[in-house]
Parts: structure tokens; C-alpha cells; sequence
């Protein structure tokens, strides 16, 4: 049966634990209706106050929202379709990001806007193209942003990789990336690393003629900044030249009158000549091109807009929480630590509005709420989950911290039910509460799977996660104004006689797996908790993603839509734009260093694990390269660029926890049957068997089957782990718990 048949036959897909249900009926649309792209969706951000800074800023926004360039060259234009960069001729929107997608815009931080023409991006399989209306609302391109490139049979050996990043800022570099201010003065040289795609791009196998390279940013890159980047004398793996595309020699050339690149020549011309500054002539260079970052106000102005309206809308009487339930448990039986769990509702302020689905299908598309005038403001209250978890340590008055948790991949505030939740409670004191982070959570299956379908549809996923995180921060206000006398209140209610929960006025985060990804945008943007904890914490969606187990089968889905393999790829690292808005690869820098406007400093605690299968640790390990975090003593490997800070420390950091699986270098394949990984330096299959086809590597660098299990999750019950984190929340102060020779549980 092909995919799309099992598909349209109906099917379960589980991710981590969270069944989403694939219809029977498959219905592939886009959200276009009911007024959801509107001047406003250009200009939303460029301001942290108001979204759009004139009446004629929006009109002209309006004029040309979806607008394409005329294509009447196509025909007689020797470089194609001017809607494609002709810089790379394979796929039509690389190389990719490129500022031939960026125009001219006035009224925005950067001086410019993103604006994709009609044609340049991808349809799906029945021939919806990707809407790019939301993408103009960005000022520039993500700080997280992956070269996608496209060079037949390229060999990349000279290239540096994971283990070699320090490599990618050498003169001797291929491929050079250069951050330049406003002058074309050099900022920095931009340390990364390259990576082919190991996934099949043609009939189930690798096509090198076709493959595509990412190079990824090995640090964060700075906002409002331009990029160039240059790769120079590639060779082919028979040790061949890898020739110039038409349009890029032509460039070198100054041989474009009369061409779409003529409006280009003269930005390449002040390109090569800062790459001369360099040290690298035009002859050198296969391929260069620029491309500029968004400002911080465009990306961050909703979120802090929604926190700042919200948390004045609840005032200082809070939010109201009405109880239902009193269990200790989900099924009503007792829980040896736990004495009451108080499930209910609190009224969250609504910055969404649901824009129906068309034709056949009926999911709603949850858009921010955008008035007339393009500013975001409240849409009336919705009734958000909460769970509060309170031990038999605290029915005696004994005063207990407030603990904030997040819950994992699509999961909810009933993850507040494991078992390690209630002997650390009633060991370390505290009273668990949790929400649920709507967006990606239990409760949005539905419109998860629609996004699948039609990517056009992807700012339902970040706009409503935007939400959520705000709703986690009405609630920890409400917590910490009134929650020991919200709890008093309906226990002694609910067990008809007078109840005194005590609190000791401290308020923590602790989340893990998503609930320590977007834990670290919360915290970055929270103004009542300033320590947070944050277990297998991540950042970076689109280099995550396929580096997880927990993708593989949302991936069957999404590629069953968009078949052509470079087009897929290049749509993740598109989608990361708006995936930025939330995305913690934004917030880290704010926890501690940079800290928003009217906001406290935050300090974290991460904690990760080697060979952890559903997140991979090089994602944080771009945080500690920027200088938001530091590695602590055993992480277990060196990490390029980076030093090991001794314990303990003051701030926030990375601990690893060594469950027995070595660090690998799996590129853009999650452990797998289908995937391989580093051991030492040599790259080996993994074995089939019964975990799975899963295989590990041993401290020696020797391959052996699989004989562990994913370590993801498995640090919560250890009394070292939670020792270290109450020491923390107590004191600020990161400490060796594990007995002076790292974090080795087994």
C-alpha cells in the first residue's frame, strides 16, 4: 500500500505518547478565508507597541501582500523565471535564505520586508502553493537560519563539521560566512557546520546530483545584521571543479544588461569586494550571496504585546480558576505522596480568533487578533486547563514553593500524574501546578495534522503557541498573587471544613522535553519566576526536527504532501521564520544576557543526556557556543569552541546526565533502522534487532547493538538530579551533586 493510501485509509500516528488520529478523509486547503490575510499580517511586530506606524505603511503593505513581480521576461530572459533565484537553477527558491526575497520597506526596523513572488515557493502534491502572505510581516530572515544549497556530487570533506567547528572560521574555510555592519565592515566570521541530507531524494535512495547541503549556524546570529556568504573552489568527489551556475558567472562577469540580474549587479559588486577585504578574489568563489536578519522588535513585538495586555487585563485580582475535580489520581485511586489534585479551568485573556476552514474542511485556523488598525488586541477569555498537585507535606501548614511545570511533545498538564512528580514534592516541597501549552498540546491534533497537509497553514502553529506561552505566564501571576488562597479556599470547600495552604511566596519552572524547549522562551519572557529548570531542552525546530524519533511519523505525513525532497527541505527551514516567533533559539539570549525591556534576568539550569533519541543536545550546544550558557564539568565530549566551566557556577548552564549512550553525530536522521551514526570517525549502520534497530556506540568508538533505552526522560526520579535542582532554585548556583566524576546514574 503507498503512503498516501495507507493515509486516506485512516491511520494512528503516535508521537511520544500523543496519539493524533489521520482521518479517513483527507482534505488538503489553505487558510485564504475570512479576511485572514490583511494589511496588518505585513506589518505585525515591527513595533513592540503598535503594529503598524501609519494608515499609508499599511495601504502600501496591503497593495503588495501576494503580489508577484511580472513574469513577462520568463520567456525571453536567459536566466528563467524571475520569481526563482536563478543563483541555484535546481530548485527554485535557492540558495535559500537570500535577500533576493527581501525588498525594500521603509516603515520596518531593518529597511527591509520579506516577500516571496507567486511561483517561488512549493505546492503540495494536489497543486496548493504555499501561501507566503505571513512571511511579510518579518523584516528579514531567521537567526537561525541553515544554508540550503544544491552542488552535484560536492564533496565536503574539506568542510567543517560537528566535531570540527572551530574549522569554519579559518582563512583556509571553503565555505565562509560573514556577519557586516552597516559599512560592509566585518563583524565576525559565522562558526558553522555542513552536512549533507541523508535522507533519500530519489525512488527511496540518494541522488548526489541532487542532494541537498545544509550548513548550519553553529552560534546564534545576530538581529538586524547582513550575511554573506561565500563558498569557494568546491570540488566534486572525482576532484573535479564544480562549475558556476550561469547566473552567479554571470555576476563575476558584469555580464547581466539586459537581464533580471542587472537590479542585482551592483550588490553583488559591493559583496565581492568585501569578500576581497577578506582575502577571497572572484575567481575563487563557486557560489555568494547575501541575505539580512529580522530586527528583535518584529519578531518579539506580539508576545510582548499579548504578556503586557494580558497581565493588566487580569490586574492584581488574577485570573479566576473554577475546580472540578479533586482526585489524587486520573482514575481516583490514591497516591502514596499526593493528597489533593484540583483539576479545573482559569480564564485566560483571548488574543485569538478562529478563521474557519474552507470546502470540505472544517478545522478552525487560530490567527492572532488583529483590529482594524493592525494593532493586536483581546478577543474575550477562554477557559485554559490547569492541574494543581498538592502533597500530604502541605495539608499540615508546612510552607511549600510553587513549582510551574511544562509538559512534553503535545502532551498536557496531566503529565503532573508520573510517579517521580509526587515523592519530589513531598521531599523538596513543592506544590506542582501546570497548564497546558496550547499549540502544541493535546488539544491541537486536529489542526496539527491540517498544517501537514498545507504549509501555508503554518502560522496557526506559532501564532496559538504564542498564546500559550502567554497563558503560562496569566497563570503564574495568578499563583503568585493568590494561589495558597485559591487552594485554602476550594479544598476546604470541596472537604467541608477550614484548609490553610501555606506558601513560601517562591515560584519555579520546571519542564521537560518540549516543557525544557519552550520552558526557555516562558522563563526568558516571565516576570514573576526567574529560576527555571529545564530537562532535555532543545532549540531550533528545524534542525530538531529530523533529528528526532519523535518526527519520523509526522514526516510520513508531511512528505506524503510535498514528495520532492529538496522542496521539503527547504520548506522546514522556511517554516522556521515564523516558527521564530516562539522558537527558544530566539528567547535564550534574553534569559540572562539580554534581557527584555522591563523584565528580570533568569537563570536556567539544563539538563541533557548523551544519546538522547528524541532531542539532540547539538542544538543547545549552538547556545553555549553564543555564550548563553555554560557546560559544566563530565559533559562526556569536547564541544568545539567552548570551554568547560568549573563547578559551581552562578548563571545558567548545561549538566549532562550519562545513562550509558554515547554521544553520535547522526546528521539529519534520528536513531533508527534507516540511520547510522559516528562512532569515532567511522560512520556505521545501525543494527537491526529486537530495540527497534536502534545501536549505540561505546566509550572506544566501537559499534554494538542496542542494549539501552532512549535516556530522553529518565533523569526526574534520580535524588542526585533533583538535589542539584532544589539547590539551585534555593541559591542560584549550579553544584556537583554526583559526587565529583559526573553524572553516570548506570
Amino acid at each position: 500500500m503507498t503512503t498516501y493510501s495507507m493515509l486516506c485509509a485512516g491511520m494512528v500516528l503516535n508521537w511520544a505518547g500523543f496519539g493524533l488520529v489521520v482521518l479517513a478523509s483527507i482534505g488538503v486547503t489553505s487558510c485564504k478565508d475570512a479576511g485572514q490575510h490583511s494589511a496588518a499580517d505585513a506589518a505585525v511586530g515591527v513595533d513592540a507597541v503598535t503594529v503598524a506606524d501609519s494608515a499609508a505603511a499599511k495601504a502600501d503593505a496591503a497593495a503588495d501582500l501576494g503580489e508577484a513581480p511580472p513574469n513577462d521576461s520568463v520567456a525571453t530572459d536567459p536566466f528563467g523565471d524571475p520569481a526563482c533565484d536563478p543563483l541555484q537553477p535546481l530548485t527554485c527558491a535557492m540558495p535559500f535564505p537570500s535577500s533576493h526575497f527581501q525588498v525594500e520597506d521603509k516603515t520596518t526596523a531593518t529597511g527591509w520586508r520579506l516577500q516571496f513572488a507567486k511561483g517561488a515557493l512549493p505546492k503540495n502534491n494536489v497543486g496548493v502553493q504555499v501561501d507566503t502572505t505571513a512571511y511579510q510581516r518579518l523584516d528579514g530572515f531567521s537567526v537561525a537560519a541553515s544554508l540550503v544549497v544544491q552542488f552535484p556530487n560536492v564533496d565536503t570533506v574539506a568542510m567543517a563539521g560537528q566535531k570540527s567547528i572551530d574549522k569554519s572560521v579559518d582563512k583556509a574555510s571553503p565555505i565562509v560566512w560573514l556577519e557586516v555592519d552597516k559599512t560592509g565592515a566585518v563583524k565576525r566570521r559565522v562558526a558553522h557546520f555542513a552536512e549533507l541530507d541523508v535522507r533519500p531524494n530519489a525512488a527511496d535512495k540518494i541522488d548526489p546530483t541532487t542532494q541537498v547541503l545544509f550548513v548550519r549556524p553553529a552560534v546564534i546570529l545576530d538581529y538586524a545584521t547582513r550575511n554573506i556568504v561565500a563558498f569557494r573552489q568546491l570540488k566534486d568527489t572525482k576532484g573535479g571543479k564544480i562549475a558556476r551556475s550561469p547566473a552567479f558567472a554571470a555576476l563575476i562577469e558584469g555580464k547581466t544588461a539586459g537581464t533580471q540580474l542587472a537590479k542585482r549587479q551592483a550588490r553583488f559588486d559591493e559583496i565581492f569586494a568585501i569578500l576581497a577585504k577578506e582575502g577571497i578574489a572572484k575567481d575563487e568563489l563557486t557560489l555568494a550571496w547575501d541575505f539580512s536578519t529580522y530586527s528583535q522588535q518584529a519578531l518579539h513585538g506580539p508576545l510582548l504585546q499579548m504578556r503586557d495586555k494580558a497581565l493588566a487585563a487580569i490586574g492584581d485580582q488574577g485570573a479566576a480558576l473554577t475546580f472540578t475535580t479533586f482526585a489524587a489520581k486520573t482514575d481516583g485511586s490514591a497516591d502514596p505522596d499526593i493528597a489533593h489534585t484540583l483539576r479545573g479551568t482559569f480564564k485566560a485573556p483571548n488574543f485569538m480568533k478562529d478563521l474557519p476552514g474552507v470546502g470540505a474542511d472544517t478545522a478552525t485556523c487560530p490567527r492572532w487578533n488583529f483590529n482594524a488598525a493592525g494593532v493586536l488586541e483581546q478577543n474575550g477569555w477562554r477557559d485554559a486547563q490547569v492541574w494543581i498537585r498538592v502533597p500530604k507535606t502541605a495539608m499540615d501548614g508546612t510552607a511549600h514553593d510553587l513549582l510551574h511545570y511544562g509538559h512534553g511533545l503535545n502532551g498536557s498538564g496531566d503529565e503532573t500524574y508520573q510517579g517521580w512528580v509526587g515523592p519530589n514534592a513531598s521531599t523538596n516541597k513543592f506544590i506542582y501546578f501546570a497548564n497546558s501549552m496550547i499549540g502544541m498540546s493535546n488539544e491541537d491534533s486536529t489542526v496539527i495534522f491540517q498544517i501537514l497537509q498545507d504549509l501555508s497553514r503554518f502560522s496557526c502553529l506559532p501564532e496559538r503557541v504564542t498564546a500559550g506561552v502567554v497563558e503560562h505566564l496569566v497563570l503564574q501571576r495568578t499563583m503568585k498573587l493568590h494561589g495558597p488562597a485559591i487552594i485554602s479556599a476550594a479544598l476546604s470547600k470541596h472537604l467541608g471544613k477550614p484548609i490553610e495552604i501555606k506558601s513560601t511566596g517562591k515560584m519555579f519552572w520546571q519542564g521537560n522535553s518540549q516543557g525544557g524547549i519552550y520552558g526557555q522562551t516562558v522563563l526568558a519572557a516571565a516576570q514573576d519566576v526567574t529560576r527555571g529548570h529545564f530537562g532535555q531542552p532543545g532549540l531550533n525546530y528545524h534542525l530538531l526536527l529530523e533529528r528526532s524519533v519523535d518526527f519520523d511519523e509526522f514526516s510520513m505525513v508531511l512528505s506524503a504532501f510535498y514528495a520532492k525532497r529538496s522542496e521539503y527541505v527547504l520548506l522546514l527551514s522556511l517554516i522556521q521564520n515564523l516558527w521564530d516567533y516562539v522558537d527558544p533559539i530566539t528567547f535564550v539570549r534574553h534569559l540572562e544576557a539580554e534581557p527584555f525591556a522591563d523584565t528580570p534576568k533568569h537563570h536556567a539550569l539544563s539538563v541533557v543526556h548523551p544519546g538522547d533519541f528524541q532531542v539532540d543536545a547539538v542544538t543547545v550546544e549552538v547556545a553555549m557556543r553564543s555564550g548563553y550558557y555554560k557546560v559544566l564539568p563530565f559533559y562526556g565530549k569536547p564541544v568545539p569552541m567552548v570551554a568547560e566551566s568549573a563547578y559551581p557556577v552562578v548563571g545558567s548552564g548545561v549538566v549532562s546526565y550519562d545513562f550509558g549512550n554515547s554521544w553520535f553525530i547522526q546528521g539529519n536522521m534520528p536513531p533508527g533502522p534507516e540511520g547510522g551514526f559516528e562512532c569515532g570517525d567511522a560512520k556505521l549502520p545501525h543494527a537491526k534487532g529486537p530495540c527497534l534497530g536502534k545501536g549505540l556506540c561505546d566509550p572506544k568508538g566501537t559499534f554494538k547493538p542496542c542494549t539501552l533505552n532512549d535516556p530522553h526522560d529518565r533523569a526526574h526520579g534520580l535524588k542526585s538530579h533533583n538535589d542539584q535542582m532544589r539547590h539551585f532554585f534555593d541559591t542560584g548556583e549550579i553544584k556537583d551533586f554526583c559526587g565529583g566524576d559526573g553524572c553516570k546514574p548506570e
